[in-house]
């Protein structure tokens, strides 16, 4: 009496091995009709192994035990990537840390990289502002009337080349400011990794490394 409610113990806490290591690689439903499938098939073929006399049926004897052995294959084979992760889990999430360190420090440098870009690039353009100005200053700009070649003063050149020097000032001073939120962003989101690397089991660190991330990509969209 108490073989039936084992078998059927068993077969749960089976299937439940079998189906979490088969719905990594394919769809959640289909690991689920997968595995009764199987767990259907140990339990019958195993009461039909029960009934059979191999010498007087020897064809059915094979084909019950060739279908026992491939459901056994297929059950043991993915309820071994379970305990596989059980008892590598700490190895595993170093790993896949390692990997995401990695990841995120390319994606930082290349971050770096266009903060450097564009602040050189903004830089050149406020000197080349300021030469210019200068140069109308001292009516030596390129554009200075001919009757102004040489003179000093603040003329009407001058006033333009100069509004556009304080432009672009202004467009720098605008960047910088930009550049000290997005290091701000950047920190936030470094703290947030190294809090995940101490409690890599609790959903929220993630989330928290998760919304730093994407609080620093939208930014970084905004001021490319």
């Amino acid at each position: 009496m108490w073989s039936i409610p084992i078998v059927l113990m068993l077969s749960i806490a089976s299937g439940y091995t079998t189906y979490y290591g088969m719905a990594h690689f394919i769809t959640g439903w289909i690991a689920l009709i997968i595995t009764v499938a199987v767990q259907s098939i140990l339990v019958i073929c195993a009461l039909e192994l029960a009934s059979i006399h191999w010498r007087a049926n020897p064809r059915r004897y094979f084909a019950v035990t060739v279908s026992l052995l491939i459901a056994l294959c297929v059950s043991i084979s993915f309820s071994y990537f379970k305990f596989y992760e059980i008892s590598q889990q700490e190895t595993i999430l170093l790993g896949r840390l390692d990997v995401f360190r990695e990841t995120l420090d390319r994606y930082l440098g290349d971050a770096m990289r266009l903060k450097s870009e564009l602040m050189a690039r903004q830089q050149s353009a406020a000197e080349t502002a300021a030469r210019a100005a200068s140069q109308a200053y001292l009516g030596t700009h390129p554009d200075t009337p001919p009757r102004y070649q040489g003179k000093v003063g603040k003329g009407p050149l001058w006033s333009h080349y100069h509004a556009l020097h304080q432009a672009e000032q202004e467009k720098q001073a605008t960047l910088e400011a930009d550049f000290a939120e997005l290091d701000r962003r950047v920190q936030a989101l470094r703290a947030g990794v190294s809090e995940f690397a101490v409690r890599m089991n609790e959903p929220p660190a993630y989330l928290k490394v998760e919304a730093a991330y994407r609080s620093l990509q939208a930014f970084l969209e905004v001021i490319a």
